[in-house]
């Protein structure tokens, strides 16, 4: 996220926009991101959703952050809605809830 940061603190939205979109794409549950001789069992397959979902919550709550900076309300507030679908941690859901109540809006 370093790289990602880095954009925005640099007023380049569009980079950290394509940068986070970058890291929702890249879904680390995806079989054909890992080596073929990594062992495959439900404990592996259930920490990589658990890796995949606090991963994307903040890849969305950071580009519904620039989004918002940007003037984006509508996609932000659709970013920050993905976040609480996705469950994250309680930091990031209380901000994406906070965020949301700023825009005047319900989850």
């Amino acid at each position: 996220m370093c790289s990602r940061n880095a954009s925005v603190g640099k007023g380049d939205y569009d980079r950290a926009i394509a940068d986070f979109n970058e890291a929702i794409r890249l879904n680390p549950t995806d079989d054909n991101q890992f080596s073929s001789g990594m062992r495959e069992t439900t404990f592996h397959k259930c920490l990589l959703e658990n890796v995949f979902r606090v991963h994307a919550a903040l890849a969305y709550s950071g580009r519904a952050n620039v989004y918002r900076k940007k003037g984006e309300q509508d996609r932000a507030i659709a970013d920050y809605r993905k976040v609480l679908v996705l469950k994250p941690v309680e930091s990031t859901r209380q901000q994406a809830e906070t965020a949301l109540r700023e825009l005047g809006v319900s989850r």
